[in-house]
């Protein structure tokens, strides 16, 4: 079984592999419920990994997408919120954990790239593009 510093170093290295680097020029989501239409109940992909964003703030793996799967199961890994972010934006804040370890906050500001992706940066030095998906119907690209 994945030590909890697996899952911060799954998502760091999606944030940093160079084919995911996002565009941080595209707009902002600077209403509410555009954002929480992208995110809430979705799937977003990362370069190898993927995380469900639950109605209740709950992140969970999805893995091979199977709750019962007996090999890579599903499994809360964290929290997200949708925070207020600088003139009039809005921020996504990640928190990591399992058993006792945790990781976070890593707050990010979601850019909609308008082709069903959203670029989630951090300034323009740490970035990653992610590929919203129906957490129910559509599997990860």
């Amino acid at each position: 079984m994945l030590k909890f510093y697996h899952y911060s170093a799954f998502f760091l290295s999606a944030i940093m592999t160079g084919s995911a680097l996002a565009d941080c020029s595209t707009p902002t989501y600077n209403r509410l419920i555009d954002l929480k239409r992208a995110l809430r109940g979705n799937k977003l992909c990362y370069p190898n990994h993927q995380e469900e964003h639950l109605g209740n703030g709950t992140l969970r793996d999805t893995k091979t997408g199977d709750l019962n799967d007996p090999v890579d199961p599903r499994i809360a890994v964290g929290t997200w919120a949708i925070i207020n972010g600088t003139g009039g934006t809005f921020n996504v804040e990640y928190n990591y954990s399992k058993g006792g370890d945790s990781a976070g906050p890593f707050i990010f500001t979601p850019h909609n790239n308008g082709d069903g992706t959203i670029s989630f940066c951090n300034g323009n030095s740490l970035s990653v593009t992610a590929t919203v998906v129906d957490r129910y119907l559509d599997p990860c690209p």
